[in-house]
């Protein structure tokens, strides 16, 4: 697929010329099962939304670069993102950006919170999200699992031969945070 050298942003189409754009080893319409029609612009069996020559979201206007819900011919989706269509996609009584903190654009595909911010102890260790999970280093984190202490991490941090507490003279509870021994 590339656009015709006569007309910006008109998309030739990739059933009709002359290359194997997917790589393998069939060449446009006639050849590959792939392709609906010389009319189609690209041999992948699934178009996407955005240039299959369809109003898929009955907005009136028809694919990249007349409908402004695509970004480009190959965005799988005509219409807008979940950041940005006017409903509660997950459910937390939240509408879209900026309001949904799940949101980080209007064009954000989803609207589910980070696990930092999901209201949920998602790593069982009895605390819920930031600030109060130590897993969590902002509300947007996507991980509360804590990351273990350099003293109980089952690793030889200092290259010291010795690993972890009580083994390693660097650590003096398996809370610390360094195997160096002070100087």
């Amino acid at each position: 697929m590339h656009e015709d050298d006569n007309d910006e942003g008109v998309l030739e189409a990739a059933c009709s010329d002359g290359i194997d754009n997917d790589l393998d080893g069939l060449v446009d319409s006639l050849q590959d099962p792939e392709c609906a029609g010389p009319e189609d612009i690209t041999e992948d069996i699934i178009e996407p939304e955005c240039g299959d020559l369809v109003d898929n979201d009955a907005d009136g206007t028809v694919d990249f670069p007349q409908d402004e819900d695509c970004t480009g011919p190959l965005d799988e989706l005509e219409g807008p993102a979940q950041c940005g269509d006017e409903l509660d996609n997950d459910g937390d009584g939240l509408i879209d950006f900026p309001d949904d903190p799940g949101c980080s654009s209007p064009q954000d595909g989803s609207e589910t919170n980070p696990q930092c911010m999901d209201g949920l102890d998602n790593d069982s260790d009895g605390v819920i999200d930031y600030p109060q999970d130590p897993g969590c280093n902002s509300p947007q984190d996507n991980d509360e699992f804590d990351v273990p202490d350099a003293c109980s991490d089952g690793a030889d941090n200092d290259l010291d031969g010795l690993t972890d507490f009580p083994d390693d003279p660097g650590c003096t509870t398996p809370n610390d945070n360094t195997e160096t021994e002070p100087h």
